[in-house]
């Protein structure tokens, strides 16, 4: 299985302070699997990705994998976000934007390089099996008094259907 991308390319996106010295080969590997499975290429449809869109998309996802990976977090992958009010000062090491792919900046970057929405329905499609309600469990409602509107499954997804 070869993949789209390369440590070095890798290692561009990530920045000049990322550390060198972590081991990309996994990270990439991962990435490879779930763009190969999830955004076709030119070989494989019509109208599939060029190599260098996968390129691309395989790169960013994985900035992504290894951005929430523990082991390279704890290894420096990542620099320290530090926010400053006045007196107060505030560092952390990442911030969460959603869930998913939704969750870095790199895997935000991935869904607009996958210009056919592919990464995007993945995404929900996780989101989505995320909240399903346990068994034995009773469904939360938004009830009739949000908006005016009718008794709705909470949370209410009208699009969903079309990633199935």
């Amino acid at each position: 299985m070869a993949a789209y991308t390369t440590p070095d390319q890798v290692r561009s996106l990530m920045g000049p302070d990322f550390d060198a010295s972590i081991d990309l080969s996994g990270y990439i590997g991962l990435a490879h699997v779930l763009v190969a499975k999830w955004c076709p290429s030119a070989f494989d449809v019509p109208d599939g990705y060029t190599g260098d869109e996968l390129e691309m998309i395989e790169r960013a996802v994985a900035a992504h994998v290894i951005t929430i990976s523990p082991a390279a977090r704890a290894a420096g992958a990542e620099s320290p976000i530090r926010e400053r009010a006045g007196e107060v000062e505030e560092e952390y090491n990442r911030r969460v934007l959603g869930t998913g792919l939704e969750s870095t900046e790199w895997g935000r970057l991935a869904m607009v390089l996958d210009w056919r929405g592919f990464l995007a329905a993945l995404n929900n499609k996780m989101k989505a099996v995320s909240m399903q309600v346990p068994a034995g469990k009773k469904q939360l409602t938004a009830g009739k008094n949000i908006a005016g509107g009718p008794d709705l499954p909470w949370p209410y997804r009208p699009n969903d259907a079309r990633f199935y």
